[in-house]
């Protein structure tokens, strides 16, 4: 993958830099993700009927092997392309070579007199940025199927807000900026299929971004689905959640605030070669559902919570060249309030409790391209830009109002992907 960068800050001294690079980021191979094992364990009847046509249990064991080679030439962004970490640095070059997002995943399915009952299992090696490999686990998810419209699911998953058609394939592990961030959590789920219409209602596991918050409330989710003949998709999600404060002897008083987000998005076919992909979300208190769109509130010392509206948009196609080769191209794009980003960072230049930037506004865009020379196996290169602006206090405890604005991007990133037989 190629990543492009540029700098660029205004302050009280009209400071004003930028630079480009160039950086090769993903070398990946991956087995095919269809089952290698699978287990089908027939009923008494078909036993004994000598039959096995429709199995009441089955196990699917799957994964692949996916290898990165990563080049930056702007500076060290770690496995994947991280935004947060676009800072006004000196240049740097740094190569890594990881296969952190080597996965597996088990799947099973039993049939039972009350409705079908069926399981997901899968982890990978993405367990932190900084840190040395260790199993994650993405899903574990079991789902019942209580009549033929309605799924009781329970475990953790692709959060409910999530359109899960929505985006390109990349090479990267983390994608283009205003989609969804944080995409698997902890929930209750209820969905109910109606022909073309999916209704999902979930309570899902509040995750903060500051440890002083309380979790006593958890999200809640619903999402709207219809999907279009050819396989088009149009969707409409909320969510809404609770952030609250303890008193203690730092803090004069608890705080309280509700947070929202509405999203919406469209997939859809144009001339069976090229499938659009869009996507729009807006809400206060967002924070880890948008990537690239900063946190989701920020806590004065006496406890009092103020809430960041944020804007996530996203746009890309994929592009079918041949039935082994394939193009994608993706434009991301988050933006917090300015205003209540200038207050955050005063608020922090004007004490000691913070020195890091405050996010403004992320932008990427991701192009690669595809091939599958043979089955399970494919070979891919990438190129990414980011660029993030922020506002950032010269030095915590002096004057409020001398915080500068600033910009930076990301080298561009350029990945190869190939899957191992």
């Amino acid at each position: 993958m190629v990543s492009l960068a540029s700098i660029s800050g205004i302050g009280s001294g009209n400071y004003f830099a930028r630079s480009l690079g160039i950086a090769v980021v993903c070398l990946s191979a991956g087995c095919a993700k269809a089952p290698f094992i699978s287990i089908n364990t027939p009923s008494d009847t078909e036993r004994s009927e000598g039959r096995a046509l429709a199995p009441d249990a089955e196990i699917d064991i799957s994964g692949y092997l996916k290898v990165d080679a990563i080049y930056d030439l702007k500076q060290d962004l770690g496995d994947y392309f991280d935004f947060s970490a676009l800072e006004n640095k000196p240049r740097s070059h740094h190569l890594r070579v990881q296969g952190r997002e080597t996965r597996i995943s088990v799947r099973a399915r039993h049939v039972t007199q009350m409705g079908a009952v069926r399981a997901l299992i899968e982890g990978d090696f993405f367990s932190g940025k900084h840190v040395e490999p260790n199993i994650q686990m993405r899903h574990v998810w079991g789902e019942w199927e209580v009549t033929d419209t309605i799924r009781l699911g329970i475990g953790q998953t692709w959060r409910n807000f999530m359109s899960t058609s929505s985006g390109i394939p990349t090479v990267d592990y983390n994608g283009p900026a205003g989609l969804m961030n944080k995409s698997r959590n902890a929930q209750l789920r209820l969905t109910h299929n109606s022909g073309p219409f999916e209704v999902a209602l979930s309570i899902e596991k509040p995750s903060f971004e500051s440890a002083a918050l309380q979790s006593t409330m958890p999200d809640l989710t619903a999402r709207l689905q219809y999907t279009l003949p050819g396989g088009a998709s149009v969707l409409f999600s909320s969510v809404a959640r609770y952030f609250s404060t303890a008193v203690t002897p730092t803090m004069v008083k608890g705080d309280q605030a509700v947070g929202w987000g509405i999203q919406t998005a469209a997939n859809f076919e144009v001339m069976r070669a090229v499938n659009l992909s869009t996507s729009a979300m807006v809400g206060a208190g967002l924070g880890n559902y948008l990537l690239g769109g900063g946190q989701a509130l920020w806590q004065e010392a006496g406890g009092k919570l103020h809430l960041n509206t944020a804007l996530g948009l996203f746009a890309g196609a994929t592009i079918t060249l041949t039935p082994q080769l394939s193009t994608n191209i993706g434009w991301g794009y988050a933006m917090r309030n300015t205003q209540e980003a200038t207050e955050e960072a005063n608020f922090a230049h004007g004490t000691n409790l913070a020195t890091t930037s405050v996010t403004k506004e992320t932008m990427s865009i991701h192009v690669n391209l595809l091939w599958e020379p043979i089955e399970s196996m494919r070979l891919g290169l990438e190129a990414s830009w980011g660029r993030r602006k922020y506002v950032q206090p010269d030095s915590p405890g002096t004057n409020r109002n001398a915080c500068q604005r600033r910009s930076n991007s990301r080298p561009l990133r350029r990945s190869k992907s190939r899957p191992l037989a």
